[in-house]
């Protein structure tokens, strides 16, 4: 099983939202007006290099910062050093309000007891790899994926199959059977692409920013879940409850006293859509 990261496992709190992304922009524009350019055409300069990064990423191409850079150069005429760029975002990423989805801890722990070899496949747009590993770890969630994937580390983003391609070699897993869950259409449209059954989760698109150019989901019923706890009880595994003051609590005990899902592996099957639902609609937002 592969997942996305941003609006599938975290999200950026709505209170902190705008003050990232406009520490994020502050990164670009603070080169750019010591270069003589004015704070509109600084920010003017900055807007269009989201549009460019958005319309890669819909042909399923990455656009790491060096080359955003080298785009940012011939579009001002003014050098940008990508290093500098990395460590002030990083900076931001570091003091932004992300926050893991309701479960995914407990779940993503509940899936590895499971035996099922998980990987995690996202898109990223804006920030340094080393940043966004960095939050995984901060999250505690690095430790339960066996691959992790990331567009700004190659030359291809989703819809493109290559980085689920990726993470299934690293995982020693084929793409018959295996299950990819995301947010976004472009998450659905890759997974299909590379040979892998893609679910939709809907339960964070209410702090999604809506995407520039967003991807058409594929033709065909698609399966949706609220949340990783409800993709593993449609899956019949067991999953830790989370409860009040922080604590868990542990699923019921079998008739045997043992917790179901610790000594069968069960090989995940997909869930089937809801019954008289032959269409996902499009999102109204995403990233």
């Amino acid at each position: 099983m592969t997942l996305d990261l941003w609006y599938t496992l975290a999200y950026l709190a709505p209170d902190g939202r705008a003050d990232y992304a406009t520490a994020r922009r502050a990164c670009w524009r603070a080169p750019l007006r010591e270069g003589g350019r004015s704070p509109a055409d600084a920010a003017r300069a900055v807007r269009d290099l989201e549009r460019a990064a958005a319309d890669r990423e819909h042909r399923g191409r990455s656009f790491p910062i060096p080359d955003q850079a080298r785009w940012m150069a011939d579009r001002t005429g003014i050098d940008v050093d990508p290093g500098r760029i990395a460590a002030g975002i990083a900076r931001a990423l570091a003091r932004a309000p992300v926050r893991l989805g309701p479960g995914v801890r407990p779940a993503l722990a509940a899936l590895r007891r499971a035996g099922i070899p998980l990987g995690l496949v996202s898109n990223i747009l804006y920030e340094p790899p080393g940043a966004v590993r960095a939050l995984l770890r901060r999250l505690g969630i690095a430790r339960y994926f066996r691959a992790i994937v990331l567009s700004c580390e190659l030359a291809w983003a989703k819809p493109s199959p290559r980085p689920f391609r990726a993470a299934l070699r690293t995982m020693g897993a084929r793409p018959a059977g295996a299950i990819h869950v995301g947010d976004l259409g472009s998450d659905l449209l890759g997974a299909r692409r590379a040979g892998m059954t893609g679910v939709r989760l809907v339960g964070l698109a209410r702090f999604r920013p809506r995407p520039r150019a967003p991807v058409r989901a594929p033709p065909g019923p698609i399966a949706r879940v609220r949340s990783l706890p409800d993709l593993l009880d449609r899956l019949g595994l067991a999953a830790p409850v989370p409860v009040s003051r922080g604590r868990t609590a542990r699923a019921p005990r079998g008739p045997r006293g043992g917790r179901p899902g610790r000594t069968r592996r069960p090989r995940p099957t997909p869930p089937r859509s809801p019954p008289g639902r032959r269409r996902e609609a499009r999102p109204p937002h995403g990233r």
